[in-house]
């Protein structure tokens, strides 16, 4: 009243306190009357911890960062959003985060109130502006439930940005939010416009469209970027070949002849460019989940190019092949990959846990010493 000034706090970009004259960092806390618990950029500080509580999560104005993930990815094209602890992206002298978690929150709000006014307006119940207000207050109130804890349900359930967690997470996200917005909508609905509430029916067919929505649509993510439609895992698992010594393509005992046939087969079969070519039959073998047998490029190329190759392999079905066979590792177990290539395709990869370069396929066989043996049929 007098413009005496009653207290002052002052504080660097990323939340910790300053001398408010000299804007020298102090470990000292000002003297704040009780009423005054609330500061940097208007989030209750938490003195005892010397954390501050953004609503959505605490933050540590020492590190910069929160003390949990944030449940999204915003922006999948700026790096500074898969940093999910940090605070404002980065960038605290540019923008500010006020309410923590709610960027979700309000496009569900927002949605949902245009599809109930929508639908109102369809069912020929909207007279008045007030009839809009209502009718969007009510779907918003629903969609912001809804995709609060759908969000959190889908993040419990391992859900990320490119489609982690895959179909199952999208459902659990999905099966939740609807479980959750579903009744709100109907009450509101039925309150106000004399909708009749739904039914255990209804309900249950509510959730479970929200689940099978949510899972298609996380699970198309996922398959499109190239990951397990259904858990969102990589397809193909990463696998470590050790480049033996010398680190050249060898070949025993062939003609000039053989052996340029041989590099133009394992060039159409690895090309520089484009897809591996595979024999159509081995296609699901190679893309499965068997760390064994499916393999990512970079592993394809490194021992196609650096193994040793036998041009003259001859496959238990008595026809001619061409074997690549390089010794290496696999989470720490010693084996063989080979490689075997007809007309100009991969008809077989593998990784033989404690085999050896031997010029024919081999096979392992769990708890037999030395874990190999030639194959009897072709495969």
């Amino acid at each position: 009243e007098n413009g005496i000034v009653a207290a002052e706090q002052e504080f660097d970009p990323w939340g910790r306190y300053r001398d408010a004259t000299t804007w020298t960092a102090s470990t000292t806390l000002p003297a704040l009357p009780n009423w005054l618990w609330r500061g940097y950029t208007g989030h209750e500080h938490i003195e005892e911890f010397q954390l501050i509580n953004m609503n959505g999560r605490l933050y540590d104005p020492n590190l910069g960062r929160m003390l949990s993930p944030d449940n999204y990815v915003q922006d999948v094209t700026s790096t500074q959003n898969y940093n999910r602890y940090s605070y404002a992206l980065n960038n605290p002298m540019k923008y500010t985060d006020p309410n923590g978690e709610w960027i979700h929150i309000a496009a569900g709000a927002i949605i949902g109130g245009a599809i109930n006014l929508t639908i109102k307006a369809y069912q020929g119940k909207i007279s008045s502006g007030t009839d809009a207000l209502v009718a969007f207050g009510i779907g918003a109130v629903a969609g912001a439930v809804g995709a609060a804890t759908g969000g959190a349900a889908f993040t419990a359930a391992g859900g990320a940005a490119a489609g982690g967690g895959g179909f199952l997470a999208g459902a659990a996200g999905g099966a939740v939010g609807s479980a959750a917005s579903t009744p709100i909508q109907s009450v509101g609905n039925s309150l106000y416009f004399g909708d009749p509430m739904m039914t255990g029916k209804e309900f249950a067919t509510n959730v479970f469209m929200g689940a099978l929505t949510g899972g298609v649509i996380n699970g198309g993510i996922a398959a499109y970027n190239g990951k397990s439609f259904l858990t969102g895992l990589p397809t193909q698992q990463n696998i470590s070949p050790m480049i033996p010594i010398p680190a050249k393509l060898t070949h025993e005992g062939n003609s000039n002849q053989s052996l340029e046939l041989s590099r133009q087969q394992i060039k159409e079969a690895v090309p520089d460019y484009g897809p591996v070519n595979y024999k159509k039959e081995y296609l699901t073998k190679v893309t499965g989940n068997d760390g064994n047998h499916s393999w990512n490029r970079t592993s394809i190329e490194i021992v196609s190019d650096n193994g040793k190759v036998f041009p003259n392999s001859i496959g238990a079905d008595g026809e001619p092949q061409i074997l690549i066979q390089m010794i290496g590792d696999k989470y720490g177990t010693n084996g063989v990959f080979e490689i075997v290539i007809r007309n100009g395709a991969i008809t077989h990869q593998r990784f033989i846990p404690g085999g050896v370069i031997n010029g024919v396929p081999n096979q392992y066989i769990p708890g037999m010493p030395g874990g190999v043996k030639n194959p009897s049929p072709w495969w």
